[in-house]
């Protein structure tokens, strides 16, 4: 099952029709119907009651609706998250510095940081320089 069978599957549903739905998604009504086929065989289930050239929803079909509407919405909100993170950034800044810069410099930096993006958490902690560098050999990201 992936996005597109739930999307056709829903126009199928608004639109009352596998060929306008096959208009709708610019596909064949053939392949229109091999996606339903598709979903019908992975759910073990019949979705749509056909009547000639009419068809309404079994049981199963409206339980499916509800669920494929969800699956898209979520979809959506984890797309539009993903793409927040381009104009609003999150996540922590974790800096570590020596503690004259931790007491005089980086309150400033901060607040002027935390001004710009406000869902990122910033903290910062004064390290000896060795103590910098085993943190830095700890953390620092794996090459190739």
């Amino acid at each position: 099952m992936d996005f597109d069978q739930l999307h056709t599957f829903l126009e199928i549903v608004r639109l009352k029709s596998f060929s306008k739905a096959a208009q709708t998604c610019y596909r064949t009504q053939p392949a229109i119907s091999a996606q339903v086929r598709q979903l019908e065989q992975e759910l073990r289930a019949d979705l749509f009651e056909r009547f000639g050239s009419r068809i309404s929803l079994t049981t199963a079909g409206r339980i499916f609706a509800g669920h494929a509407e969800q699956m898209l919405e979520l979809r959506r909100r984890a797309q539009d998250t993903i793409a927040e993170l381009e104009t609003n950034p999150r996540g922590e800044l974790v800096i570590a510095a020596n503690e004259a810069t931790c007491i005089y410099i980086l309150p400033t930096v901060f607040s002027v940081y935390r001004g710009l993006f406000p869902p990122c958490n910033c903290r910062w902690t004064a390290l000896t320089p060795r103590a910098w560098w085993k943190q830095w050999r700890r953390t620092r990201p794996i090459s190739g």
